[in-house]
């Protein structure tokens, strides 16, 4: 047996419930929500898996034991290419990442809060930004380098060279040890010495014609 049925006269409006839109991060609330999903992708890397595969396996800090499913990290074969999850999902939690710092950067204008706190906040964004730039640049070399928030679809991408991503990531290091204090009322805030400690680690990283004095006067300005 078969059997049709027929619908009629279907009202198909929607009616939301509640939304959020971009006035949002305009509120206090809304803008330290901003500042603080900018510190979870942070999960996604440090003290897991994918990122102590994607940093240490390779070099003689580790070797893969018997089990495992990402050896290839560790003995370079052809399974270590651009395609694999570990390499997608860093890749796109990166740029989740920086697309909420520079919301936060973005918005901060707009923000009904303290400008005190304001600029403590956004300090807080450029600090992450860095981090997040610093991890990406070191593992592709040239990448994509947006500097504000994504509005709508994006079909396009512009790899930058990797100086000019360093130029960004020293910038924004700079500016974020300038604005933040040297210690925060909530563990786990970024700090103007957090800030300084990873400018130091990108001189070194990077360095280029003077990184090495830098980094060792920034090292002196910390101790003293």
């Amino acid at each position: 047996a078969s059997y049709l049925l027929a619908i009629g006269c279907a009202d198909l409006t929607e009616n939301p419930i509640s939304g959020i839109t971009s006035s949002y991060y305009a509120t206090p609330a809304g803008f330290d929500a901003a500042v603080n999903a900018s510190y979870t992708p942070l999960r996604d890397w440090y003290g897991q898996e994918m990122g102590m595969t994607m940093t240490t396996f390779g070099t003689d800090e580790f070797t893969n034991g018997s089990d495992g499913s990402f050896k290839f990290f560790n003995t370079y074969d052809t399974q270590l290419n651009g395609d694999n999850s570990y390499s997608r999902d860093f890749w796109r939690s990166t740029y989740r990442a920086i697309n909420t710092t520079n919301t936060v950067i973005g918005r901060a204008a707009t923000a009904n809060v303290p400008d005190a706190t304001k600029a403590v906040r956004v300090g807080e964004a450029k600090f992450l930004r860095a981090l997040y730039f610093f991890n990406a640049v070191r593992t592709w070399g040239d990448i994509p380098m947006p500097l504000k928030s994504t509005e709508g679809p994006q079909t396009e991408a512009t790899r930058e060279p990797v100086a000019k991503v360093y130029d960004q990531i020293v910038k924004d290091l700079t500016e974020a040890a300038a604005d933040l204090p040297p210690s925060q009322p909530q563990y786990g805030r970024a700090t103007k010495y957090a800030a300084q400690q990873l400018l130091m680690t990108v001189y070194l990283t990077r360095a280029a014609s003077g990184d090495f004095q830098k980094a060792a006067d920034l090292g002196k300005g910390i101790i003293n």
